[in-house]
């Protein structure tokens, strides 16, 4: 039996209210499409499998014909954090040593025209050092 594995793409996990007899409209692209189903719950330990069969449109009579959530799903999802920071801090790390690399350009660039001014002002660097000996 495979572990379950709970992904996310957004920034926030969401739960979504839904009273009886309403409707709800869930749009995925293909990559965000879930692959086995939607945990539907009831309490936080009634919950169901809304299984995915690729269809459209899911019609959901009634929460008793769904089949029951696995535990381990079940502790899967309890055990996710609400906010996914990842998404936004794993792109943000992989921008410091871009970052990086564009000061020490910048830097290496002030210098170069500090370098500059100071002969073009007629200064003169210190003369070397001379040991004794």
């Amino acid at each position: 039996m495979l572990e379950p594995m709970m992904a996310r793409t957004f920034l926030r996990q969401r739960d979504i209210p839904l009273q009886p007899n309403r409707s709800i409209v869930l749009t995925y692209d293909a990559a965000d499409m879930p692959l086995s189903g939607i945990a539907v719950c009831r309490t936080n330990d009634d919950c169901r499998l809304l299984a995915v069969d690729y269809s459209d449109v899911y019609y959901l009579d009634s929460f008793e014909n769904l089949p029951s959530l696995e535990p381990s799903w079940l502790l899967a999802i309890r055990s996710l954090s609400p906010y996914n920071f990842g998404i936004v801090l794993f792109p943000a790390l992989g921008l410091v040593p871009v970052v990086l690399f564009l000061s020490w350009l910048y830097l290496g660039k002030l210098e170069m025209k500090s370098a500059k001014n100071d002969n073009d002002n007629g200064r003169k660097s210190d003369p070397p050092i001379k040991k004794a000996g």
